[in-house]
């Protein structure tokens, strides 16, 4: 699996996980230990493209 480090997160990547979990591919809990995300990195991006 892909490691992504720290501000490298591009809108196509935030975009791609964010994806994945509405979609039902993954889980939120997937996503954060698969790509290493912080917790609260993901859950500010999913806030973020609810508006």
């Amino acid at each position: 699996m892909p490691y992504f480090r720290k501000n490298i997160y591009t809108k196509e990547v935030i975009n791609f996980m964010l994806e994945m979990i509405e979609s039902g591919k993954k889980t939120k809990s997937q996503v954060i230990s698969e790509y290493n995300i912080p917790k609260t990195t993901l859950y500010k991006w999913i806030e973020k493209n609810k508006e």
